[in-house]
C-alpha cells in the first residue's frame, strides 16, 4: 500500500453545509481523489436531489449514491421502536451504516480523511461523529475559523448560480428526510403541517399505526408542560394548532422554540458507542457529553451537561473571568431545579458601557434556563401574575437600567419589593380580591436574572450572583449568535438539564453543602454548590472557588448601602481628625464633605447635613449631643458611640498574622515643619497642640496623643448664652 493516494471523503447529506465543506476540500486537495457519499433514505424532498446534482456539477465530481433500501418507517417497523431525538435508528441503519460499508470496500482508513458538514454552532457532536468512524480521520473545516453561518453559506452558493434547497427558504432548519426528520422538535414539525400537510399526514398516520402496533403511549416529539416530559403525539399537535378552543388561550399550542436537530452520523453500526476520549479544537474544549445524548440507557453526567454549558456561553460571550463563566452555568442550571430550593439567587449582569456583551449573555441564558419569561420593561402586576402561576418563570429582564437606573429606583419600587421578596421561598404578597372580596396570596418566588448598564439596587445585588461584564479587547472573538439557528441547540441543553436534575430534586432539597460564605451569601450561592456537588468531577471545588472570588469582588466593588458606608467614612473621618474621643458635627461633615470620592458633597446644595447625617445614624442607634470641647460647647459624637455599629456592619480589617519574616527597623522621622509655624495666630491658637512624646524603638515616628481632660455636659459659670467659635480641621489637623 506504499504510495498509495490520500483520498478524501466527504458525507454529502444534501445540506448547504455539505456543499460548503466539499468546496473547501476541492479547493485545498483537488478533486481527483475526492468522493461524495450521499446515502438516500427515499424520503427526502425531491428538490434535495436537484440540488446535490447542481452542487456536484459545481465542485465537478459526481455524486456516489448509497442505500439500505428502507424508509425511516421501515427501520422503525422492523425494530418496534419510534424514532425521537434522542433514539434515531433510522440513522443508524440508513445512513451509517450504508456509508462505513462502502468506506470499508473502497478505502484504507490509514490513507483517507472523511469530512462532515457540521459546523462551530454543532461542535458538541464532533467527539461522537469521530467515535463512529473509527479507525478513520474524521475533520470538520466548517469548525475551525473563519466561522460562517448558515446564512453567510447560502449566500455564497447564490454567487457560484447554485440554487439552494427549497426547504430552507421554506423555514426549515435541515435538508434532511423532506422536512419530517424525527430528530426535529415541535417547531419544525408544525411548519412541515403547514407547509406540507400531505406530508405530515403521512407520518402522522404512520406514526399512530406504530403506537396501535405497540400498544404504547410513545411518540416523536415530547411535551414539557407543567414542569413534567411526555409524548406528544402528531396527531394531538395537530389538534393543538388547528383548533379554535386553543387558540381562544393565551397558551402557545407549541413550542415555538423546539426546532430539534439533525445528528445522523454520531454512533458505529456495529456497536453501542463507547465514550470517546477527550478531544480538543483550537479554542473549543469536549468532553465525552454526547454519549449521554446518544445513548439513553447510559447514567446521566452531570458534570459532561455543564461541561457541554460552559462550552455553549464561551463560544457566543467572553465573560471577565473563569469563575464568571462557572457562576453563570451553575445559575443556569440552578433554575431548572426550583422546586428544590428554599432560596431563588439573582443574576445581575451588569457593565459601565454599552456593547460589552450584557444582552447577548442574555440571550444564552434565556436559550438554556429553564422556562424563560424575557422582558425589556414589566408592571409589577404583570410579573405578579406571570410568577404565581403553577410553573414560575425564569424571569429575564433586559434593559434593567431603564428601570432602576439614574434614580429611577424610587419609581419602581414595587418591582424592587417584588425582586427581594422572591429570593426566599413563602414571601407571597397579599392583595385584596375585590370581585370576591377576599385575600389573594400571590407567590413571588422564582429565579430573575438582570442586564443592564450600572449597577442594579444594593438590596437586589445583594441577594444576586453578579457579573461585570466588560467590552472586548482586541483579539478576543466569539461566535455570531443568531436566535433561530442556535437557539435549538441551546434549548437541547436545557432538556438535559432537566432530565438530570429533575431526577434528583430529592438529593438537591436535603443537601447541605460546605459554604465558603455565610448568612445572605450563603443563601444565595448554596442552589449553585448544591449542583455542583451532584455533578461531581472538578465543579465542586469550581463553585466554590467562584463563590469566595466573585463574593470578594462584590466587596471590593464596596457593594454596601449608603449608611453602612456612612458608618465606614466616619470611622475614617475619626482617624483623619487625630483619633478623638468626640469630634463636633461640623468637623465631620468637613470631612466626609471633603472627600472627592465619596457621595456626601452631591447630597444636597451644600453637602451632607448635620440634619442628614442624623437622620442616618439614627437608624444605628447614634444620636448627637451637646459636647463640651476645648474651644467650648457643640453638638457632636462621641467615638465609643459607634464601636457597636462598626463592628457589626464594617468590622475593620484584621491584622495579618505575623510570619516570622524579621523586618526591618523604621527610621526615625523628623519634622519637616519649622518649630512655631505650624499654626496661625488666632483663637485656634486656644487648642492645645498634640506633643509628640519620643519612646524608644520604632515608634518614634508615631505622635503620642496628650490625655484630654474628660467630657462634661455641664456649662461652666460664665459661659450661659456665649457663642462658642467653630475651629477649622485644617487647623485641627495641622
Amino acid at each position: 500500500m506504499t504510495g498509495q493516494p490520500h483520498r478524501h471523503v466527504v458525507t454529502f447529506s444534501g445540506g448547504i453545509t455539505s456543499w460548503a465543506v466539499a468546496r473547501k476540500v476541492a479547493e485545498t486537495y483537488g478533486t481527483k481523489h475526492l468522493t461524495l457519499l450521499f446515502a438516500d433514505t427515499l424520503v427526502e424532498d425531491e428538490d434535495l436531489y436537484r440540488f446535490i446534482d447542481q452542487a456536484a456539477a459545481d465542485i465537478g465530481v459526481p455524486i456516489t449514491r448509497v442505500a439500505d433500501g428502507r424508509t425511516p418507517w421501515d427501520v422503525f417497523s422492523d425494530q418496534r421502536i419510534i424514532g425521537n431525538s434522542l433514539i434515531a435508528p433510522c440513522s443508524k441503519l440508513l445512513k451509517q451504516v450504508p456509508s462505513r460499508r462502502w468506506l470499508e470496500q473502497h478505502t484504507d482508513p490509514d490513507h483517507t480523511t472523511v469530512y462532515v458538514g457540521i459546523d462551530w454552532t454543532e461542535t458538541h457532536r464532533l467527539p461522537a461523529i469521530e467515535a463512529g468512524h473509527r479507525p478513520w480521520q474524521v475533520k470538520a473545516p466548517l469548525c475551525d475559523p473563519p466561522f460562517s453561518d448558515k446564512s453567510d453559506l447560502l449566500d455564497a452558493a447564490r454567487k457560484a448560480g447554485i440554487t439552494p434547497p427549497r426547504l430552507y427558504e421554506l423555514g426549515f432548519a435541515h435538508n434532511n428526510c423532506g422536512g419530517a426528520c424525527v430528530r426535529a422538535g415541535q417547531a419544525q414539525w408544525a411548519r412541515l403541517l403547514k407547509v406540507f400537510p400531505d406530508r405530515y399526514a403521512a407520518n402522522e398516520a404512520a406514526e399512530q399505526h406504530m403506537r396501535t402496533t405497540l400498544g404504547k403511549n410513545v411518540a416523536i416529539l415530547r411535551d414539557r408542560r407543567g414542569g413534567t416530559v411526555r409524548p406528544l403525539p402528531l396527531t394531538d399537535l395537530r389538534h393543538r394548532i388547528t383548533s379554535t378552543s386553543t387558540r381562544a388561550t393565551s397558551e402557545a399550542p407549541y413550542d415555538p422554540n423546539d426546532w430539534g436537530g439533525c445528528g445522523c452520523y454520531t454512533a458505529t453500526e456495529e456497536k453501542p458507542m463507547t465514550p470517546p476520549a477527550p478531544t480538543t479544537l483550537p479554542g473549543r474544549t469536549y468532553s465525552s457529553a454526547s454519549e449521554s445524548m446518544t445513548n439513553p440507557n447510559q447514567p446521566t453526567n452531570g458534570a459532561a451537561i455543564l461541561d457541554d454549558l460552559h462550552a455553549c456561553l464561551t463560544r457566543y460571550v467572553i465573560l471577565p473571568s473563569p469563575e464568571a463563566v462557572d457562576a453563570v452555568v451553575l445559575w443556569i442550571a440552578a433554575s431548572h431545579a426550583l422546586p428544590a430550593w428554599a432560596h431563588a439567587p439573582r443574576l445581575v449582569i451588569r457593565a459601565p458601557e454599552k456593547r460589552c456583551g450584557k444582552s447577548r449573555l442574555l440571550d444564552i441564558v434565556e436559550g438554556t434556563c429553564h422556562n424563560p419569561l424575557i422582558t425589556v420593561n414589566a408592571s409589577p402586576a404583570a410579573v405578579y401574575r406571570a410568577i404565581g402561576t403553577d410553573r414560575p418563570p425564569t424571569l429575564l429582564v433586559d434593559e434593567a437600567d431603564t428601570i432602576f437606573g439614574n434614580g429611577k429606583a424610587e419609581a419602581n419600587e414595587d418591582l424592587r419589593g417584588l425582586l427581594n421578596a422572591g429570593h426566599q421561598r413563602n414571601r407571597a404578597a397579599i392583595r385584596w380580591d375585590s370581585n370576591t372580596h377576599s385575600l389573594e396570596k400571590i407567590p413571588t418566588f422564582a429565579m430573575a436574572a438582570l442586564a443592564g448598564i450600572g449597577a442594579m439596587p444594593d438590596t437586589i445585588e445583594d441577594r444576586a450572583v453578579v457579573v461585570r461584564m466588560r467590552r472586548r479587547a482586541p483579539g478576543e472573538t466569539v461566535a455570531p449568535y443568531r436566535h433561530r439557528r442556535d437557539s435549538p441547540a441551546l434549548r437541547r441543553v436545557a432538556e438535559r438539564l432537566t432530565e438530570w436534575l429533575g431526577a434528583h430534586l430529592a438529593d438537591l432539597e436535603a443537601a447541605e453543602p460546605a459554604m465558603p460564605v455565610e448568612d445572605r451569601a450563603a443563601d444565595t450561592w448554596e442552589p449553585l454548590v448544591a449542583v455542583a456537588d451532584l455533578a461531581r468531577g472538578t465543579w465542586p471545588q469550581r463553585a466554590r472557588i467562584a463563590v469566595t472570588t466573585l463574593t470578594a469582588e462584590a466587596d471590593d466593588a464596596c457593594n454596601v448601602s449608603t449608611r453602612v458606608r456612612l458608618l465606614a467614612d466616619i470611622r475614617t473621618a475619626f482617624t483623619v481628625l487625630g483619633e478623638p474621643t468626640a469630634a463636633p458635627t461640623g468637623d465631620l461633615l468637613t470631612v466626609l464633605n471633603g472627600d472627592p470620592e465619596a457621595p456626601w458633597a452631591d447630597s444636597g446644595p451644600t453637602g451632607l447635613t448635620g440634619k442628614k447625617l442624623g437622620d442616618h445614624l439614627r437608624e444605628f442607634g447614634i444620636k448627637s449631643d451637646t459636647i463640651r470641647f476645648r474651644v467650648g460647647q457643640a453638638k457632636g459624637y462621641t467615638r465609643d458611640a459607634f464601636t457597636d455599629a462598626w463592628n457589626r456592619y464594617c468590622p475593620a480589617t484584621p491584622p495579618e498574622p505575623a510570619t516570622g519574616v524579621p523586618v526591618p527597623s523604621v527610621p526615625t522621622s523628623f519634622p519637616q515643619v519649622i518649630p512655631g509655624t505650624d499654626h496661625l495666630p488666632g483663637t485656634d491658637q486656644s487648642v492645645p497642640r498634640t506633643t509628640r512624646a519620643h519612646v524608644p524603638g520604632t515608634h518614634q515616628s508615631v505622635p503620642a496623643h496628650q490625655s484630654v481632660p474628660a467630657l462634661s455636659r455641664e456649662n461652666e459659670v460664665g459661659t450661659d448664652g456665649t457663642d462658642t467659635p467653630r475651629p477649622r480641621v485644617t487647623d485641627r489637623l495641622a
